[in-house]
């Protein structure tokens, strides 16, 4: 019974993280880090694969949260699949500033 109960319970904890996870993200690339020097400039550019209207915009992301698995030492650009949050009321050069919560890097 007890092999049972603990094959239920794996069952379940593994079809909780399935494919579907990575469905409910977006294609994106991480360009780099932006260093030029302005008041609206810094944090890491990145670019989202838009597949409706076909142009691809360019947010900033100042990593909040943490790096999420990406440092200074990655050579860019970095194919990834992110999900995230539009913060429109910050100050940047691009369209506006990403709140990344997931990154997953397609190697």
């Amino acid at each position: 019974m007890k092999w049972l109960l603990l094959l239920f319970w794996c069952t379940i904890c593994f079809q909780s993280c399935s494919k579907h996870d990575l469905e409910e993200l977006a294609d994106a690339t991480l360009l780099g880090f932006d260093l030029r020097e302005c008041v609206c400039c810094g944090g890491m550019l990145v670019q989202i694969k838009n597949d409706i209207s076909g142009v691809d915009e360019t947010y900033q992301w100042y990593m909040t949260k943490g790096d999420l698995g990406v440092g200074a030492i990655d050579s860019f650009p970095v194919n990834c699949r992110i999900k995230y949050d539009i913060i429109k009321e910050r100050c940047v050069i691009s369209k506006a500033e990403l709140d990344i919560s997931k990154l997953v890097i397609i190697k």
